[in-house]
């Protein structure tokens, strides 16, 4: 949605789970969800969340397939990746509790 909204020239406030493609400044991270399994993409990484605990981890930029797990290899970054997706579990989940979804007007 921030990419659209860019896009059409849209300068008001607003709230979205999404970043501006067109915006250099801004993280590249994508995020989504498919049975029962949270998938947040962010640089090289990925990881697979069920909202309790990590399923895997990859880095993509050499295994785009997502063939070896590397759970335990880079605690680092997987420490890092997992706040990332336990933040926007918490934040989707108290925007919906709070029915406050829709863009911010």
């Amino acid at each position: 949605m921030p990419t659209l909204l860019n896009y059409i020239g849209y300068n008001q406030p607003y709230f979205a789970f999404g970043k501006d493609l067109f915006n250099e400044r801004e993280d590249k991270i994508a995020i989504s969800y498919a049975g029962y399994v949270f998938q947040l993409i962010w640089d090289n990484w990925v990881i697979q969340h069920d909202a309790s605990k990590t399923l895997s981890f990859f880095d993509w930029s050499i295994d785009p397939l997502l063939k070896h797990n590397l759970i335990g290899e880079n605690d680092t970054i997987q420490a890092k990746m997992e706040r990332k997706v336990k933040a926007f579990i918490q934040q989707h989940n108290n925007r919906m509790a709070d029915n406050l979804l829709l863009p911010v007007r």
